[in-house]
């Protein structure tokens, strides 16, 4: 139910409340309607049990533009290969990886750079 038409966007990220999430939380905000058009859905996994997640979606004046998902034993962060650190993975609508990326919690990626290497991709629609 997350996949958008072309693809999904997951973004890895630890405790919900420290600042380095938080980052990446407005980064994934701000790429998220340009992800839309190009029909690539978007969710955050956060490190936290639901009612810590829920407690910080109830405290943001805005509600966040794509799901927010609960990974409290860090199973799906292992999986995607991020168990030490935050980052961004890309699936096709046939869930195979397309892109993976560590990132940096002082550094999300550019934008402008980050949208031309998910268009690189030449996503097959569903």
């Amino acid at each position: 139910m997350l996949m958008g038409r072309r693809g999904l966007l997951l973004a890895f990220v630890s405790d919900i409340w420290m600042v380095s999430s938080a980052r990446i939380y407005r980064w994934l905000e701000a790429q998220t309607p340009a992800l839309m058009r190009e029909e690539v859905a978007t969710a955050l996994i956060v490190c936290n049990a639901p009612h810590v997640i829920k407690s910080f979606i109830n405290s943001t004046p805005i509600p966040p533009l794509f799901p927010v998902l609960a990974d409290a034993d860090r199973r799906l962060h292992v999986l995607a290969g991020f168990e030490r650190g935050e980052g961004l993975l890309m699936l096709d609508v046939r869930r195979q990886v397309r892109g993976s990326w560590l990132l940096k919690a002082d550094a999300p990626p550019r934008s402008k750079k980050f949208l031309q290497a998910v268009r690189s991709f030449d996503l097959p629609a569903v």
